[in-house]
């Protein structure tokens, strides 16, 4: 306790003590020699962060580290891949013992699916594991936006906001925010977005890279932390080329602050290793529809491996050799339960193609493939992932015409298939069928007429096939005898429904009107208005009036009307 007085200085010395601190040490061992692995990083982080490096044997130590706390680490080397865990430390020193570290070993990347020709299997096809990886510079100053080999989602598409910058990743200069004059802290240019009272949620990724060990992303960035209306400013990675994304950082999630260009943003993406990915800023309002409650800027982008300068001389580790490959086929929703993985090559295969033949006995459902590079020692990379594909049921298409000896369609013949599908010709005798693919038989017949049958017909996928029926009239009802009257004859069945045939025959070619009236005379449907030559004709009618609505019960008309000849006829129909 203090006692302040008025209008006097009051000096106040504070000595602090230091809290007691102990070593802690180890070694790191790799995996392919069993030796000490030198010049690896090691880092801890927790009540306070250090950060070692081992020696010329793989020992390193930190000789005050805080007593009592508990600590995260982190350990990489360039050509090995990272291993994490959590120590806890007590009031003695703590030796973490051997920690081994194995080599990077790269996965296979660009993997592609895709059906065969006939859609009875499926293709895969991917590269060969690059262990040249890549590093990633950008800073915003060409005048490609987004850059080469970069990619947008839009989903806010308004104009600029006054200060000139789009609620959209879009590239600009120092820009007036009405607080400050924020420039660029690289270069003239910056990407960036700003807010709107609208849905957004916006996307800008990176080209798909290799990972290389020990990597991370650093980047600098104005923006506004710890906001809690819902929006999010996120960087996130996929390592399935874009159809999943994990959280890396969220400026949301921290304690309310503000970064303005002051403190760049450094993210671990070591344990991608190896791994074929994508990096994502994604801005959005998290669904509110509310849009975002703040701009966010990015600048002067890296990506690339942890320790630069080694990893600039491609150091890689020598001592594994790819000697094949293994696939797996899976659902998408299994991605992150191998045991769920059906294998499919209990041998490891040595080409960078496979085809999965037993596509055609899967049941229908969404899947993906894997494919891990296997290295000397019968050691696996991480997988590739490829593109999901689903499997539906194929179909085609059967078309064709139902038609008498002179060749004129026959209206209302059954056409049936032999999966128990069927289907009745139109007014012109033509039919169509939808059918899965397969190879069927098909029949077709109509009253008056002998039945007609086409064998071993093979229905291919998103194909039409042809198939016409000549049918043959029965002994009494020869086609070839010529009309000697024009008659309408009555409709059958009657009463109908929902369908009757109407029949008539012109002696000569007419203009020919077909209608169909109520009892109170008006038109309801007119089914034939058209020139005809000489013959007979046979035409459906549905029970539906000129807008294609069901007609009620009742009592109906029938007109055909040729010019020269008139007649109408009763017909009843019953819903």
């Amino acid at each position: 306790t203090v006692q302040v007085e008025a209008d006097e200085m009051l000096t106040l010395d504070v000595n602090m003590q230091l809290l007691p601190g102990v070593m802690v040490g180890g070694r790191i061992i790799a995996y392919d020699t069993g030796g000490g692995l030198a010049n690896a990083f090691v880092r801890l982080s927790g009540f306070a962060n250090f950060l070692s490096s081992t020696d010329s044997e793989g020992y390193f130590s930190f000789p005050y580290v805080f007593a009592g706390e508990s600590y995260a680490y982190l350990v990489s080397a360039v050509g090995y891949g990272s291993q994490v865990g959590n120590i806890a430390v007590g009031i003695n020193d703590y030796y973490m013992g051997n920690i081994m570290l194995y080599e990077t070993l790269y996965a296979p990347n660009s993997l592609i699916a895709g059906e065969s020709e006939n859609y009875d299997a499926v293709e895969l096809n991917w590269n060969a594991p690059d262990p040249s990886a890549m590093e990633l510079r950008e800073g915003f100053e060409g005048e490609d936006f987004p850059p080469s080999g970069w990619s947008q989602i839009i989903t806010n598409t308004s104009a600029a906001s006054p200060q000139g910058v789009y609620p959209t990743w879009c590239r600009f200069g120092a820009v007036n925010t009405g607080m400050a004059l924020v420039e660029p802290p690289e270069g003239s240019m910056q990407a960036g977005l700003w807010w709107m009272v609208a849905q957004q949620d916006e996307w800008l990724q990176t080209p798909a890279f290799i990972c290389p060990p020990a990597a991370y992303l650093k980047f600098d960035t104005y923006a506004t932390y710890g906001s809690n209306n819902g929006d999010h400013y996120y960087v996130k990675v996929s390592a399935d080329g874009g159809e999943s994304w994990a959280v890396l950082w969220d400026a949301s999630a921290f304690p309310t602050a503000t970064n303005y260009y002051e403190n760049m943003i450094s993210i671990d993406i070591s344990n991608y290793a190896g791994q074929e990915i994508l990096l994502a800023f994604h801005a959005t309002d998290g669904g509110t529809y509310e849009g975002l409650w703040h701009p966010w800027f990015i600048d002067d982008i890296y990506i690339g491996n942890m320790a630069e300068s080694a990893w600039q001389s491609r150091v890689v580790n020598a001592n594994r050799e790819i000697v094949g490959y293994r696939v797996w086929r899976l659902t998408p929703a299994e991605e992150q339960n191998e045991a769920a993985w059906t294998l499919l090559t209990p041998e490891s295969i040595n080409d960078t193609s496979y085809t999965d033949t037993d596509w055609d006995s899967l049941p229908y459902e969404s899947y993906k493939w894997a494919v891990k590079a296997v290295y000397s020692g019968d050691l696996h990379s991480s997988p590739a992932f490829s593109n999901t594909l689903v499997k539906t049921q194929l179909t085609g298409t059967v078309v064709g015409m139902v038609r008498r000896s002179n060749g004129q369609g026959i209206p209302a013949a059954v056409v049936n298939c032999s999966n128990g599908e069927s289907t009745t010709t139109n007014n012109s005798g033509a039919y169509s069928m939808i059918l899965p693919i397969g190879t069927y038989s098909f029949s077709a017949s109509a009253n008056g007429y002998h039945p007609l049958s086409h064998d071993e017909i093979a229905i291919l996928a998103n194909q039409n096939i042809t198939l016409n029926f000549n049918l043959i009239p029965l002994a009494n009802q020869d086609d070839t005898e010529a009309v000697t009257a024009t008659i309408l004859s009555g409709n059958y069945p009657n009463p109908f429904n929902p369908e009757t045939i109407i029949s008539y025959e012109l002696k000569d070619a007419a203009s020919v009107k077909l209608e169909i009236y109520n009892l109170k005379g008006q038109l309801v449907r007119r089914l034939v208005n058209e020139s005809q030559a000489s013959g007979r004709y046979r035409i459906v009618f549905d029970a539906k009036d000129e807008h294609q609505q069901p007609l009620p019960s009742g009592i109906y008309l029938y007109r055909l009307n040729t010019g020269e000849y008139r007649k109408t006829r009763k017909m009843m129909l019953l819903q």
